[in-house]
């Protein structure tokens, strides 16, 4: 191999690495949770089958809410997240993410998910996001 592929192969690993930075930071199991209540709420709510695609929408801006809700938690925690063995490898306490890099992350997240639930799905739903966010 050539010094160029490997700097190449060795930019997409780190690239790569930081997107899953990017979703632990999301807290994805968290956020499964939620979205199955999610689902199940839009199966109840209209006894039986649900509309899909409002329920595909409200499912995608709620996933960006929690998101967002989960990034700026560890941002808010960074210090003791620090401290502790089990959160330490996080990757805003281990130094893989910036502070400014989750903060961005969870406002953008915020603001696309909220107006999104607005758009797509109605004004009500984005307020109960931005409720519960």
């Amino acid at each position: 191999m050539s010094a160029s592929t490997l700097t190449i192969t060795r930019r997409r690993a780190l690239g790569l690495a930081r997107v899953f930075d990017y979703v632990e930071l999301t807290k994805p199991k968290i956020a499964l949770l939620i979205l199955m209540t999610v689902a199940v709420a839009g199966y109840v709510a209209r006894w039986g089958q649900p509309e899909t695609w409002p329920l595909i929408h409200a499912l995608l801006g709620t996933l960006l809410v929690a998101a967002s809700a989960s990034a700026l938690n560890q941002w808010l925690e960074r210090r003791r997240d620090a401290l502790m063995e089990r959160t330490a490898d996080r990757p805003l306490p281990a130094g893989r993410l910036t502070t400014a890099e989750v903060l961005a992350f969870g406002t953008v997240s915020a603001i696309a998910g909220v107006a999104y639930l607005a758009l797509a799905v109605n004004v009500t739903t984005a307020l109960l996001g931005m409720l519960t966010w």
